[in-house]
């Protein structure tokens, strides 16, 4: 999908055809939750933020004055609208909350890895996350668009409203961040196994 996908549906979204924006908000759903993941913990918390997203920017697409940026506006208000929800609740817990409080280094001296251990995906899940977590906001939101939900990167400058070459940056270095906190573990496999 590009940019002149969106361009007819945001004319007729703008005229006030609700469906045409109900399509909109299907085709980048998956990649609205992607970004509202990295910030949250709870999945429930990231598909409230992209619901709420979503009102606004039904309420605000009169303010696209160029639909073949609709992508990039509507990844910006999701982004703004989880920055706006983690700080005025403190009840949300954030993903680099999340991160924080697993301790990635720690736990993998402590552990013990076992052949069942190693199986038990949650706990690769885990730290995985939590290392995921620990990226700055740009890298891990490439790293959730692109690996997680199989965005292109040209789809990826698209939502992050960047040159494909700069997403290719973020995500090397964010490969050679998540190479370093999880190196440790590869080694704790092998010689456990």
């Amino acid at each position: 999908m590009d940019a002149s996908d969106d361009c007819e549906l945001v004319t007729r979204a703008q005229r006030g055809d609700a469906e045409a924006f109900g399509e909109l908000v299907a085709r980048h759903e998956r990649a609205l939750l992607a970004a509202a993941r990295a910030y949250f913990a709870s999945e429930a918390d990231a598909e409230d933020a992209v619901q709420d997203a979503c009102v606004k920017a039904f309420q605000g697409i009169a303010q696209v004055q160029d639909p073949s940026r609709f992508a990039g506006w509507l990844m910006r208000i999701t982004v703004n609208t989880c920055l706006d929800t983690l700080r005025a609740r403190s009840d949300k817990q954030s993903l680099a909350d999340l991160a924080s409080s697993i301790q990635v280094f720690p736990r993998l001296g402590q552990q013990h890895f076992t052949p069942a251990t190693l199986a038990s995906r949650s706990e690769h899940s885990a730290l995985l996350r939590a290392a995921i977590g620990r990226l700055p906001e740009d890298q891990r939101l490439v790293v959730l668009l692109h690996y997680v939900e199989g965005v292109s990167y040209d789809e990826v400058a698209r939502y992050l409203d960047v040159p494909a070459s700069t997403v290719q940056g973020r995500l090397h270095r964010a490969r050679q961040e998540l190479r370093k906190l999880l190196t440790p573990l590869a080694g704790t496999e092998e010689k456990r196994a």
